[in-house]
């Protein structure tokens, strides 16, 4: 009696149908923001944009830019080069400056996070459908329907910038080692985040840390181009702390530490679980588990030789997340609990997701947890698609048309008190007037 085998699924043929899934589910959620930006979207400068680029864009189209006084200067605590940079080429381009174009390069951004964080994914030897579903989770939990704060505010795209140098910087060490090229684009890479966000000085920091830890053997030969690496990181800091004063108008960063060390955790919790509730104890419950995956994860991969250099990378991306919330915690901490649900954080925090499913799935290779990714995108597709996130969308452009109305008349009158906030005051709006006519923003 012939004993026949039963048909079984080529396991090559099952990734690729996970991997295509995934894809196709990335490219549904990329188109849908973009629908989202075009139709929703409103060209209207939001609070510090009436500054900054608004004078510089009308200063570039009379022929009055300098280096110093319109890229340099300090703004609140950053020093905003390259987004001022990005906005006048956009406004070049266009003739005007219109935020919508702005909308549109940070979905461009975001979207090349995504291809990042996949690159990663196999630069540390990962299946193509284990990267595919990595990138999709990122998207997930940051293109979400809870995101439209974010990504509807063309300011934002500020905070994308160094992110993406992360996670290029990461996938260029992990993928080809320490050579003078790596170091000399991940430098780059990260001066450019520098002078974008000044969170991302947390991320020059952790991505040296990761070289020193990820290539001890090799650092005895490579010493060179880590020394470029550090020379130009030490620089670039020095250069964008001289003359750095403190905002007159926000807290000292040691206010923070005079606040209740319970208060401290709670803001640093309700941070990490903004991704994926909107309920402050919704989000303590979330992130809780998730950091406890993502120690245990990084604790067990970093210790196996196999997935050592892989574990790391992920755990600096990680780190990132956590990193973003100790700064938070810092500056906004004095000014209440409810800072730490912002809508522009829940980008920040989402890499601590993507680390601790990363880690997880380096322990645990199964096919399931590709699966269960998938589920969790496919959640978060529905409802960003849904009548509910339709109608939030519709009342967020009506309030901001009110207030391009209350910007148009120069007035107070005319605007609602309870979306007046999209403006940072009638009077910074008078004294703006002239340069945003002049810069074309109506």
């Amino acid at each position: 009696m012939a004993n026949d085998k039963e048909p079984t699924v080529d396991p090559r043929t099952l990734d690729g149908v996970l991997e295509l899934a995934a894809v196709a589910l990335l490219v549904a959620f990329l188109v849908t923001w973009t629908t989202v930006c075009v139709v929703y979207g409103v060209d209207l400068p939001f609070m510090d944009q009436w500054g900054r680029p608004v004078h510089q864009i009308d200063k570039m189209f009379r022929g009055q830019l300098g280096f110093f006084p319109d890229f340099w200067t300090q703004h609140n605590e950053a020093r905003k080069v390259v987004p001022t940079a990005m906005s006048l080429a956009l406004a070049a381009i266009l003739g005007r400056y219109d935020t919508r174009a702005e909308l549109v390069f940070g979905l461009a951004l975001f979207a090349a996070l995504a291809v990042a964080i996949a690159r990663l994914a196999r630069a540390a030897q990962m299946p193509a459908s284990t990267a595919a579903a990595l990138a999709l989770l990122f998207v997930a939990l940051a293109g979400s329907g809870r995101t439209s704060y974010f990504h509807l505010y063309s300011i934002t795209f500020e905070r994308l910038i160094p992110e993406l140098g992360l996670a290029v910087s990461l996938t260029l060490f992990t993928g080809r080692g320490v050579t003078f090229q790596t170091a000399s684009l991940g430098a780059l890479l990260l001066v450019l985040g520098q002078y974008s966000f000044p969170g991302a000085a947390a991320g020059c920091l952790l991505v040296g840390a990761f070289v020193l830890t990820a290539f001890p053997r090799e650092l005895p030969i490579a010493w060179r181009p880590l020394l470029l690496l550090v020379t130009v990181g030490i620089a670039s800091t020095v250069a964008y702390f001289w003359s750095y004063r403190r905002p007159a108008h926000h807290t000292p960063l040691t206010a923070a530490l005079a606040e209740p060390l319970s208060s401290q955790l709670r803001f640093v919790l309700r941070f990490l679980g903004n991704p994926v509730s909107g309920d402050p104890s919704s989000a303590v419950a979330w992130a809780i588990p998730t950091l406890l995956v993502f120690a245990l994860g990084a604790g067990l991969a970093i210790h196996r030789p196999s997935t050592r250099r892989a574990a790391l990378a992920w755990t600096t991306l990680g780190a990132y997340s956590l990193s973003q919330a100790v700064l938070a915690t810092m500056g906004r901490l004095p000014m209440g609990l409810g800072h730490a649900m912002r809508g522009e954080y829940i980008v920040h925090a989402t890499y601590l997701y993507v680390a601790a499913a990363a880690l997880l799935t380096l322990l645990v290779p199964a096919r399931s947890l590709v699966v269960a990714w998938l589920l969790v995108a496919a959640v978060s597709f529905l409802g960003l698609v849904s009548p509910g996130t339709r109608g939030e969308l519709r009342e967020t452009r009506a309030a901001r048309l009110r207030a391009k109305a209350c910007a148009l008349s120069e007035a107070a009158a005319p605007c609602d008190p309870d979306n007046f906030w999209l403006l940072p005051s009638i009077d910074v709006v008078r004294r703006a007037a002239a340069h945003a006519r002049r810069a074309g923003v109506w």
